[in-house]
């Protein structure tokens, strides 16, 4: 190393710690103290300077002193040295100097045998005169070489250093196209602390846990959720006081504002300077009891949450679902989209409200939400999205269709779909019984189901309920009309990418279950009740073995019938009785499967009775000409029907 180089870097060192002083702390940049005794005055050189082709390179770890195990280290004393030999502890000390390679070794030459047998031999015989006559033998050696060496390049601004280490030109911005690739995070305007805001289209979602810590990008052309199974993309929020369901009404950013909905605006494609508003498809609202969807009116109904004080203290009129439905159009190569990129037609949002109600007791409140995004071409029909299930045959697990049989005008008849597909009452808080679309189970095509729930009745509550002429209105509270369409079987289900069939739904009428009923007023006691019911549904399989396809054939409601009965041990408090609901996929017995065959191709021509001729015996001398005539015209005619069979084939 040069005295040049070695100055500037204890130049540099003395300007960092002047520039650092003593009063940095300790931390990722802390310095060590600097020795001033030993720095030079400025412009003076140092005294000494390391040798870097030097053998010795575990000393320069500490220049001037002994560096501990550095058995070559002339600052070292011989003892230590020693010491450090004996534990084998030496550092290692760099390459061997530069040499020259001799040609001949010292070991004296041998010949070894190695017989077949166990033992070999070694006999050691002197190298014959012709094999030294072709050695060349080096006798002395003054060769300064000590072999290749690098120069000590000069450290500072000096030739070609700056501008090898300067920085890179910045990239220049990329040409913004006129038109979204696939997964192209989709740009949106959202309002934001009184303002605007404009970024990629982000919305709650819980990644790695139920809540909804985290942000779902979404991207153009990318479903969500993006299993096809799933109809929407649910997460949960905590609450746990008044105070932060308070804050929660107040905020009309927050994504369970319908404010920030409604005020959404998107593009066409990155490079478009003006945005579209989001349109306001639907708007409902859901009983919190039933889960039983309201229609509003999105342009009188559409207010910012109100909070009720409580007690329980409530947030009613939160966002709950929200699904988006994107109209795209897709570009070709060389069109105004920008090489196929595809662009925004329309953006629509149908949102579903409900209230946030803090459970009794101080019970923390979990409020689901539910995000989806669909997309449709422009030139699609105006229609709700079907859930997805398989086409033509079901896929398993994916959502089971079914739905409601209406009337029409004119003695039209067609199926209401379900939007969720088939479903099954759930437990919400504290496990009552629930029917809102947070706490109901989807039904996956092949999976068996099974929930229970509770329903919770004081004594003059079961009392009323044993004198009332309605076994099942427990039931019929917590499913709404879907029990009466059951019962009057107007339920339907639906085979996938097909028209629901008109058949395949039955259950007996629930006035059946009346006959059977007692009731005492101490204990009160109740028989008959309808106590949940389990589906059957038959499934089926057809079309080739290595490519089946399932489908639904029959579907049957079986009610259950219990007993509930007051333990007055209790008192007049809430006592908790249990439903239960249940789906189980039976499959059919089938006959085996059979051989599948092509059509035979059709004959553009009869056959001649007499095609097979030569295949025929007949004991008759007579018929011995006759059979040598047919016998020219049955190969003609095998011939052309062979050529007739080839050009139908083919």
């Amino acid at each position: 190393m040069s005295r040049a180089l070695l100055s500037a870097l204890l130049a540099c060192a003395s300007l960092a710690a002047a520039a650092v002083g003593g009063a940095r702390g300790e931390n990722s940049f802390a310095t060590f103290p600097v020795d001033w005794a030993r720095v030079p005055a400025a412009g003076a050189e140092p005294a000494t300077a390391a040798n870097l082709t030097a053998t010795c390179t575990c000393a320069l770890l500490n220049a001037g002193a002994c560096t501990p195990n550095c058995c070559c280290d002339p600052a070292c004393p011989a003892p230590l040295v020693a010491g450090f030999r004996a534990a084998g502890a030496c550092l290692p000390e760099g390459p061997p100097p530069e040499q020259l390679t001799y040609c001949t070794p010292d070991e004296p030459f041998a010949r070894v045998n190695l017989p077949s047998g166990d033992f070999y031999r070694i006999a050691k015989a002197p190298a014959g005169a012709d094999f030294f006559t072709q050695l060349l033998c080096v006798a002395a050696d003054h060769n300064p070489s000590l072999g290749a060496a690098y120069p000590d390049p000069p450290a500072g601004d000096v030739g070609a250093n700056a501008a090898a280490a300067a920085c890179p030109a910045p990239p220049a911005a990329a040409p913004v196209a006129a038109g979204y690739e696939y997964g192209q995070p989709l740009l949106a305007s959202a309002p934001a602390g009184g303002g605007r805001a404009t970024g990629a289209l982000v919305l709650p979602s819980g990644a790695l846990s139920a809540e909804c810590l985290d942000a779902q990008q979404v991207g153009f052309m990318a479903r969500l959720p993006a299993s096809l199974c799933g109809a929407d993309a649910p997460c949960e929020r905590t609450f746990r006081s008044a105070a932060e369901l308070a804050a929660l009404c107040g905020d009309a950013d927050s994504p369970l504002s319908p404010a920030w909905f409604v005020g959404l605006s998107f593009p066409a494609h990155p490079a478009a300077s003006s945005f579209r508003p989001v349109t306001l498809t639907s708007l409902s609202r859901a009983d919190p009891a039933t889960g039983a969807l309201t229609a509003l009116d999105p342009a009188a109904d559409l207010a910012a949450p109100t909070p009720a004080a409580g007690p329980p203290a409530a947030c009613r009129g939160v966002v709950v679902a929200a699904h988006f439905l994107f109209r795209y159009t897709l570009g070709v190569g060389g069109s105004a989209t920008g090489g196929g990129r595809g662009q925004l037609a329309s953006a629509g949002v149908s949102l579903v409200l409900g209230d946030a109600v803090l459970p009794p007791g101080g019970a923390p409140l979990v409020l689901t939400t539910r995000f989806s995004v669909s997309w449709a071409n422009a030139s699609a029909p105006d229609a709700d999205l079907p859930p997805l299930s398989g086409l033509p045959g079901y896929r398993p697990g994916f959502p089971v269709l079914a739905g409601v049989l209406a009337a029409g005008p004119g003695g039209a008849a067609a199926v209401s779909r379900l939007r969720g597909g088939l479903q099954l009452p759930g437990a919400g808080d504290a496990g009552r019984c629930s029917a809102s679309v947070a706490d109901v189970v989807g039904l996956g095509f092949g999976y068996n189901a099974t929930t229970t729930c509770a329903v919770g009745l004081t004594l003059p509550q079961l009392r009323a309920f044993c004198t009332a002429d309605d076994p099942g209105k427990t039931l019929r509270d917590l499913l709404g009309g879907w029990l009466d369409d059951l019962t009057s079987q107007q339920a339907r289900a639906s085979p996938p990418g097909g028209t629901p069939r008109r058949e395949s739904c039955a259950a007996p009428p629930l006035a059946a279950a009346h006959a059977a009923r007692r009731c005492r007023r101490r204990p009160c006691h109740r028989r008959g009740v309808v106590t949940g019911f389990d589906l059957r549904l038959l499934t089926g399989v057809a079309f080739a073995s290595g490519n089946l396809q399932a489908k639904l054939l029959y579907a049957t409601a079986c009610f259950a019938r219990g007993e509930w009965r007051f333990n007055t041990m209790a008192g007049g408090a809430l006592q908790l009785f249990r439903l239960r609901f249940a789906a189980a996929f039976v499959p059919a017995d089938q006959p085996a499967p059979v051989a599948s065959l092509r059509p035979a191709p059709p004959l553009a021509a009869p056959l001649p009775p007499d095609l097979f001729y030569p295949f025929l015996t007949t004991s008759s001398t007579s018929a011995a000409p006759h059979r040598r005539r047919a016998r020219g015209a049955g190969l003609l005619a095998a011939g052309a029907a062979a050529a007739l069979l080839l050009a139908a084939v083919l």
